[in-house]
């Protein structure tokens, strides 16, 4: 009896052991620590006395919560700033998708949305404090102003960029057209929704700040611009990276939300492994 010689398997016939690639918040957080300790390293080496080391920023953010005051600043600069924002973002979704439906809406307001997106937002803000006058309603008005005209381009540009055809698939299964509009048209832009609503988050916040600043000086503002006048700058880098902190916060709650309610889309641009 002869023996079967069986052939070596070739390399290519070898199965594939999937690279395990690195999860986006894993490289979020690395590179928020490789930034944190360059900011610690050049702090520490005092190459500029205008920047204190993070830790030292850090502890004046404790320090400032611990002895209280922060709390009450903190609190009125976050209420003006929800307060605008859902105001933007119930003005800005609609106007956009009104925009998006009707060439007659669009014709009229293009106008307005474009030379508001390039016109320097901060300039407009002491029409506002000549209108409405020195109260809340003014500073959450500058946020309004910050934010609105973002969210409506992008949520224009979201709707008219959805995927019409699944609306018309599903008018021809004798799905009421008012009805697939809502349910596949506006489902299919929320992803690009979102991405406005996440941009208009980031100007909200600018518009809070520079309203108080320009304005009022109340909330945050009224405790940079006593730090900013002793030239303290561990004081004013303090409030700084707290008014970063809230707005990576808040632009994570609405990526969480974005998941939740977009969860297909999420998956769907996921790679196969």
């Amino acid at each position: 009896m002869t023996a079967v010689e069986v052939a070596p398997t070739s390399a290519k016939a070898q199965p594939r052991i999937p690279r395990r690639k690195m999860r986006p918040i894993t490289l979020e957080v690395i590179g928020l620590a490789v930034g944190a300790l360059a900011w610690e390293i050049v702090g520490l080496a005092k190459v500029s006395r205008f920047l204190p080391p993070l830790d030292d920023v850090v502890g004046r953010i404790w320090d400032l919560l611990q002895s209280g005051q922060l709390r009450e600043p903190l609190t009125q600069s976050l209420s003006n700033l929800l307060i605008g924002y859902a105001i933007s973002v119930g003005i800005g979704v609609t106007v956009g998708t009104l925009m998006a439906v009707s060439k007659y809406v669009d014709y009229a307001l293009r106008i307005y949305v474009n030379g508001l997106m390039a016109t320097p937002s901060i300039l407009l803000v002491p029409i506002l404090y000549v209108v409405f006058g020195l109260s809340s309603f003014t500073l959450i008005a500058v946020i309004v102003l910050y934010a609105t005209v973002f969210i409506v381009a992008n949520t224009r540009s979201a709707v008219l960029g959805a995927r019409h055809d699944l609306t018309e698939m599903s008018q021809a299964f004798g799905t009421h057209p008012v009805r697939g509009f809502f349910e596949v048209t506006l489902r299919s832009a929320g992803p690009e929704i979102f991405g406005g609503l996440r941009l208009g988050m980031g100007r909200a916040v600018k518009g809070m700040f520079n309203g108080e600043l320009l304005i009022a000086v109340v909330g945050l503002a009224q405790i940079e611009r006593t730090y900013a006048g002793a030239f303290d700058a561990t004081g004013i880098l303090a409030i700084a990276l707290t008014i970063l902190i809230i707005a990576v916060a808040l632009t994570a709650a609405l990526e969480a939300l974005n998941r939740a309610l977009n969860s297909w889309a999420v998956s769907h641009s996921r790679p196969s492994s």
